[in-house]
């Protein structure tokens, strides 16, 4: 089961590198603008909790959890922000 998880997961990575290559080489798509990121989330939520204890397996799987945490990053930075804010600030 956890050789499942790892290959969609993988799958799920290299869907979410090809829809941002897709999104900066091709422009502006919607449909593509959202998958792209939840495909990484997925690939993050797929990979398996307690994988084997391989180097090789250690080593994708931080490939793998490096977009969701940039992604992760940039929600909460986001997130704080709006916290901090005491109002709408909108200038014209």
């Amino acid at each position: 089961m956890d050789e499942l998880r790892i290959f969609l997961s993988i799958v799920c990575f290299f869907t979410g590198c090809y829809t941002l290559y897709d999104l900066l080489a091709s422009g502006f798509d919607i449909f593509v603008f959202i998958i792209c990121p939840l495909s990484f989330i997925l690939a993050h939520y797929l990979w398996p909790p307690n994988s084997k204890d391989s180097p090789l397996l250690d080593l994708i799987e931080i490939i793998i959890d490096l977009p969701f945490k940039i992604i992760r990053t940039l929600v909460s930075s986001l997130r704080s922000q709006q916290r901090d804010s005491d109002g709408p600030d909108i200038d014209f």
